[in-house]
């Protein structure tokens, strides 16, 4: 038996479309599905406030828009490289600490020193970063003292928790 076989062009580029339409929605509802799952990458529409605050990122609640710096150090090794600031967010009432280089090629790390709670917030780069780049910690209540710890080293990653280079106890209670 002789069967022709016949290609219909408007069958074929219509099973394309569906195809393609149909990884379209599977991709956007794995992403939907990552995306909600990572916590500190999305906005909340509120403020936190206080002890609720604890342990988020400032941007996860919008507490990075127009925060005040309390109090900095410089971090000197033996020049200049940078600088630890305790930041602070008045909607919020809550602190973190952020190191920033001013000199590119050190690792750098950054602690918020609550001197009542525990734990305090840390954390470091785990490669060298650029002037300008900073790190910054979880948030905590302003109703505690808090201070900014921070450093650099141009060779090894630094250690998390810092206590170098520490400003002084804040507290806020607007």
């Amino acid at each position: 038996m002789n069967h022709k076989f016949t290609v219909n062009p408007q069958k074929t580029k219509a099973n394309i479309v569906v195809l393609v339409l149909m990884i379209i929605l599977i991709f956007a509802l794995s992403s939907q599905t990552l995306s909600g799952m990572a916590m500190e990458n999305s906005r909340k529409l509120s403020y936190c406030t206080g002890n609720e605050c604890n342990g988020y990122l400032p941007g996860y609640w919008g507490c990075d828009v127009n925060p005040t710096t309390v109090s900095s150090r410089y971090i000197l090794l033996p020049t200049n490289v940078g600088y630890t600031e305790l930041r602070y967010q008045t909607n919020c009432k809550a602190f973190w600490s952020r190191t920033t280089l001013t000199a590119g090629g050190y690792y750098i790390g950054a602690t918020l020193d609550r001197q009542v709670q525990t734990p305090d917030f840390a954390i470091s780069s785990s490669v060298k970063l650029g002037a300008g780049l900073s790190v910054y910690t979880f948030m905590g209540s302003s109703y505690d003292s808090s201070r900014t710890c921070g450093t650099a080293n141009a060779s090894n990653p630094v250690p998390a928790p810092v206590y170098t280079n520490c400003g002084i106890y804040m507290t806020k209670s607007n």
